[in-house]
């Protein structure tokens, strides 16, 4: 009977998840990716500028496309009054005259069409590089944005091909000097995501941001500043995504305190029901490069727009035999909510059961800032050196400490425990 007890408990609770050390080395986990955002999704100056240089019909003025490219964030980020909707759908009208795309639109009106436009100055482990050899442009739900340590998406490496080799040197003052097409590719064409083997203040990744105050046009936030999303570097960032806000004239310092939970191969022996989790190599989605469980939920959006809608959203990669969701499709894409219920999206066609990973990485952080002064009297660091730092904001990311917690799943009880359990559990005869 106590057999038959231990075995049925077992049957339930194969896994279990345990602290096995915390001190683990930092360097067998990797940095995260970091992706910066600017708060303002449309430029007031490419608005301008667009609506003035587009063919129009006679009955509509550069200021009714001015005003309506305010609007053209909504698609994705919330309800719309039916007064928007009309604007939205002319101005739809108007963009497909003139040949224009969805995602040519949202590129060419955010803040950060270029990467420039954002981001100043950029050190890696206390070497300045050009920013342009450790970001890359990226676009989320939330717009375009630039991004360090990416590996969420296949179709971001086709560049990195083009560009040339970078000589043997290391020199700080040569890697900055670099003209634009001649880029470190090491960086740019790493296999997998880097890392770093110290902790503290300067020893990752440090970068200074600027945001243009007066250039704001288009918000879903009540502030001005610049979003920041720190997660694994093969997750796409999204909404829920850990995200901080570095607002102008601050300097930030992000400390992580990174965890690894890896498992050991007995877990393998189960299936994914069982175990209640997916390895890397179980499931693939899509243009993803791994699978996870943030991933996969962004994935299953991103089906239910299709199956629905007949569209998949402008800054996810397109699909062959979908076309990219339009103006035309807010209606569409407003009621999901409404009219799916979770059964709805489990059935639907390709979809699929989203589970955590067996093994993963994650990262606590803390944050502290002050207010950055042009007053305070600098190192010397070249960092600084020749750059206006009105409205900017210095962002610090690194660990915190050189070393990380490492958990362990495991199988909780094998033949051999359950028959060692119960045996010790035997009264013991005592001899007279």
């Amino acid at each position: 009977m106590l057999v038959i007890t231990a075995y049925r408990w077992y049957a339930r609770n194969p896994v279990v998840t345990v602290i096995e050390s915390t001190q683990g080395a930092i360097w067998d986990v990797p940095f995260p990716a970091v992706t910066v955002c600017d708060i303002n999704v449309i430029s007031k100056k490419a608005a301008r500028s667009l609506s003035n240089n587009l063919t129009l019909p006679p009955h509509v003025t550069p200021d009714y496309v001015f005003k309506a490219l305010k609007l053209i964030p909504l698609l994705f980020l919330g309800t719309i009054k039916e007064k928007d909707k009309e604007q939205l759908n002319i101005l739809q009208d108007i963009i497909d005259t003139n040949g224009i795309t969805l995602k040519t639109l949202f590129t060419t009106l955010s803040p950060t069409s270029s990467c420039d436009n954002l981001i100043q100055r950029c050190m890696w482990k206390n070497i300045m590089y050009r920013c342009d050899q450790l970001f890359q442009q990226v676009t989320i739900k939330v717009g375009t944005c630039c991004s360090f340590n990416y590996f969420a998406i296949d179709d971001l490496d086709s560049h990195a091909s083009k560009l040339s080799t970078l000589p043997e040197s290391r020199d700080a003052s040569l890697i900055v000097s670099l003209p634009f097409h001649y880029r470190n590719l090491d960086l740019l064409q790493m296999s997998t995501p880097r890392r770093v083997a110290s902790c503290g203040y300067q020893t990752a990744l440090t970068v200074l941001l600027k945001v243009d105050v007066d250039d704001y046009y288009s918000s879903g936030i009540a502030s001005q500043g610049i979003l920041v999303f720190i997660d694994n570097a093969y997750n796409i960032p999204d909404q829920d995504t850990p995200a901080r806000m570095v607002s102008p004239s601050t300097e930030v310092l992000i400390a992580l305190a990174p965890e690894r939970t890896y498992s050991t191969s007995g877990i393998k022996a189960f299936t994914p029901e069982q175990r209640q989790c997916y390895f890397h190599n179980e499931v693939t989605l899509a243009n993803f490069k791994q699978y996870s469980f943030h991933n996969c939920m962004v994935f299953q959006r991103i089906l239910t727009i299709q199956s629905e809608c007949g569209c998949v959203p402008w800054f996810f990669p397109e699909q062959d035999g979908y076309r990219v969701c339009n103006f035309r499709d807010i209606d569409c894409i407003e009621t999901l909510p409404e009219r799916l219920s979770i059964k709805d999206l489990v059935n639907m066609p390709r979809s699929i059961r989203c589970l955590p990973e067996c093994e993963h990485y994650d990262y606590p952080l803390e944050v502290a800032m002050g207010k950055l002064s042009s007053k305070v009297p600098l190192n010397g660091l070249p960092f600084f050196e020749n750059v206006n730092i009105e409205n900017s904001s210095v962002l610090n990311i690194f660990f915190n400490d050189l070393v990380s917690t490492r958990y362990r799943r495991d199988v909780y009880l094998n033949w051999q425990n359950i028959l060692g359990n119960v045996l010790t559990t035997k009264p013991r005869c005592k001899h007279i």
